[in-house]
């Protein structure tokens, strides 16, 4: 498994967008698919009713993993 991303993330409730802002890049994702944000609080033991201000977490989704060459190729990948 690989290195765990930390990240700070937040609501914005006039978009019902989450925020997920890696710490070591400064880069910025946002969510706007309510399952995924769901199942990203509910990670971090939160809902969106309890969500207040901005929060310390990991990158349960995924979405700042380095991505391998061979991710980008996969008739590359040799079978095994």
């Amino acid at each position: 498994m690989g290195r765990k991303v930390k990240v700070r993330f937040w609501m914005d409730e006039s978009e019902h967008t989450l925020h997920i802002y890696n710490v070591d890049t400064d880069e910025v994702k946002k969510i706007k698919d309510e399952k995924k944000i769901v199942w990203f609080l509910n990670a971090h033991n939160q809902t969106v009713n309890t969500m207040k201000g901005i929060m310390d977490g990991y990158d349960v989704l995924g979405l700042f993993k380095e991505q391998k060459l061979l991710d980008f190729v996969p008739f590359l990948k040799r079978k095994q």
